[in-house]
């Protein structure tokens, strides 16, 4: 018989051992990777179950809706239930404080910031015309 030198079709070439060439780097990081991800999943289920246990006791207060919303405060934390979306939030005082002040504090100062710009000091120099200096005009040009 004779020895084939093609393959069959369907039928798979010898691999060459060629990979790249920070292949050890990209196995341990691709590693890390499933294991944060796998730990994320157990969180997301935790936060799930603790989900639906906040909202079987929010049931049993029987609270009024605004505006589709069901808002609670209690012991420093503002909990927020939309009903027909099925979402919960979650704020504790400190934290709607942090964000308003970081909101309110100014950016970090640029040399020239709250300095006229040459366009800006152009303009200042013009004469404002007004109704009464346009007619002057017109009436002279005539």
């Amino acid at each position: 018989m004779r020895k084939r030198s093609r393959p069959a079709s369907g039928e798979q070439l010898p691999l060459i051992d060629v990979g790249p060439e920070h292949s050890e780097e990209i196995i341990k990081c691709a590693g890390r990777l499933k294991a944060a991800t796998a730990k994320k999943k157990k969180a997301r289920e935790k936060e799930v179950l603790i989900e639906a246990e906040l909202r079987e006791l929010l049931a049993k207060e029987h609270l009024s809706k605004v505006d589709g919303k069901v808002r609670i405060k209690v012991g420093g934390y503002t909990i927020e239930l939309t009903p027909h979306e099925d979402k919960i939030k979650v704020k504790g005082e400190d934290e709607g404080d942090d964000e308003k002040a970081d909101d309110a504090a100014p950016a970090e100062a640029k040399p020239d910031q709250g300095k006229p710009t040459v366009k800006q000091k152009k303009r200042k120099k013009r004469k404002k015309r007004t109704a009464k200096s346009m007619q002057e005009t017109v009436a002279d040009t005539e």
